[in-house]
């Protein structure tokens, strides 16, 4: 099976994280509405699925009108990282002229406008999920020129994108083995050790990464162009999937440490916090986050539900507000806004709510309650 066969499997296999959260340039900004496409027969309008899947099978051939595809995934459900990542992949199939000079690090082309946009939607997908499924990165690798796939490093590409994970591990090992300075090796073998959810390993792989940046020049790691903050963010989250919160906690202090204003590790210790019954903490946390990224309607959603949690309703619901404004066409909005109205026994405001999740939730969502829960559960953790 191909990479596009793969891709549904590829994405429910993943680890499930909670999802965290500007670009402009031929992907679009984010303010402008993209033109919705017409989905085939049986698809769901509603489902983020159905355009992700939908925009996989155009990408090769018509990256712009995939690109719409994805904004659209993103819009239907803004937790996600993978159609903010699908965004980036559907820029360099438009750009692939220049994306040898990328991969090289051309400070000619990194520095240009447009290219900065894109690379904001693989950051912001990082944000999400930092070690999302990659294997859409071989589409534009399959237009480099000259010979590929001889050595271990790109056949082990191959295989990670093909779902062949013990082949991807034993050839990112060999490539290891054959260059130990490499270092950037070791964030691919990490996203195939999450993959097969060996979180323990992949966490293993991402200190060496970290080690390696403290004491060398991190301008070699090009492929993997992560500031260290983020590299601790991720391994916060690979620590908190293996059951390890103490060691998650102390790593997004350290990406604090890094970047005070890193919003996504103050949301991740907001989560730690919820999840040990620390209410306040929880809260304290998100505010933060949006404080610092205060147009972010997913991290709104998240401090809504700590501030629901702590049975402070009426100022969940000012949070949950702001999310549907921001993200309209995300149903889970709707839901958690339904749920701070029913906490505060304003039924009627509370079945409004419900009305319109339903009228945005997929099919797989439903029936929903006809009233809707206290705390709906977040959606990467279902």
């Amino acid at each position: 099976m191909g990479i596009f066969s793969r891709m549904r499997a590829m994405r429910r296999s993943v680890f499930a994280l909670a999802s965290f959260a500007t670009a402009a340039g031929m992907l679009g900004a984010q303010s402008a509405e993209p033109s919705r496409p017409a989905l085939g027969p049986g698809a769901d309008p509603n489902d983020w699925e159905s355009y992700y899947d939908y925009g996989v099978s155009i990408l090769p051939e018509r990256p712009h009108q995939a690109d719409s595809a994805f904004a659209w995934a993103n819009r239907l459900d803004p937790t996600r990282a993978e159609p903010l990542y699908a965004r980036w992949i559907a820029f360099w199939m438009t750009h692939t002229g220049e994306w040898a000079a990328y991969l090289k690090s051309d400070p000619r082309v990194l520095s240009r406008r447009e290219i900065v946009a894109a690379d904001s939607f693989r950051v912001r997908a990082w944000e999400r999920n930092p070690m999302v499924n990659q294997a859409l990165v071989m589409l534009p690798m399959e237009t480099l020129p000259g010979s590929r796939g001889r050595d271990a490093y790109s056949r082990g590409w191959i295989a990670y994108a093909d779902g062949a994970y013990t082949d991807a591990l034993a050839l990112f090992t060999a490539a290891i083995a054959s260059d130990p300075k490499r270092y950037s090796l070791r964030y691919p073998l990490a996203l195939v050790y999450t993959q097969t959810g060996q979180y323990d390993s992949a966490a293993a792989q991402l200190e060496r990464l970290r080690n390696a940046t403290r004491r060398a020049d991190t301008t070699r790691l090009v492929y993997v162009r992560q500031s260290n903050e983020m590299i601790e963010y991720a391994l916060g989250r690979l620590y908190a999937a293996a059951g390890r919160p103490a060691d998650a906690q102390r790593a997004q202090e350290r990406a604090l440490e890094e970047n005070l204003g890193f919003a996504p590790a103050h949301a991740a210790l907001g989560k730690l916090a919820a999840a040990r019954g620390d209410t306040g903490s929880a809260a304290r946390e998100l505010a933060l986050a949006v404080e610092l990224s205060p147009a972010d309607g997913v991290l709104r959603y998240w401090y809504g539900i700590a501030l629901l949690t702590a049975q402070r309703p009426a100022e969940a619901a000012v949070q949950f507000r702001e999310t549907v404004r921001l993200e309209p066409w995300f149903a889970d909005g709707y839901l958690a806004l339904a749920g701070a109205y029913d906490a505060r026994q304003d039924i009627a405001r509370a079945k409004a709510a419900n009305a319109e999740f339903l009228e945005r939730a997929p099919r797989r969502r439903r029936p929903a309650p006809i009233d809707a829960p206290h705390s709906p559960p977040p959606p990467s953790e279902r």
